[in-house]
């Protein structure tokens, strides 16, 4: 039962250290849509790409899809 309690708690902490990485998770973070620029506010996952001038942010977490912003 001890082993089991000290796994889940040193999982727990690894991925709390990881969970401020996520910035492409954040919706709040994520600009709003612009008349002048498409592909600002769009999703771009891993490897993804922007339209110019935009480029990708937030993609770097495994968990997250990023999106495009100027």
């Amino acid at each position: 039962m001890q082993r089991s309690l000290g796994v889940a708690v040193i999982l727990l902490l690894c991925m709390y250290s990881l969970m401020p990485r996520v910035k492409g998770c954040n919706p709040s973070l994520r600009p709003s849509r612009d008349s002048k620029n498409a592909c600002v506010a769009t999703v771009c996952s891993k490897g993804g790409t922007c339209g110019f001038p935009c480029h990708c942010v937030g993609n770097t977490n495994p968990w997250c899809n990023g999106y495009c912003t100027k």
